[in-house]
């Protein structure tokens, strides 16, 4: 989505890029996509 071009930087052990769709300006199908996306990939994320 972009986001690293304008999110501020915050230190961390990992650093995990996704490549997900923006639905800025898009229906909300995308958006319902996008999220079940993102939570998907969330519940499966391994966190020590």
């Amino acid at each position: 989505m972009g986001c690293l071009n304008s999110c501020p930087f915050v230190p961390a052990k990992k650093h995990i890029s996704w490549n997900i769709e923006d639905p800025k300006g898009k229906d909300i199908e995308v958006y319902r996509k996008v999220r079940d996306e993102m939570k998907r990939r969330l519940e499966n994320l391994q966190i020590p």
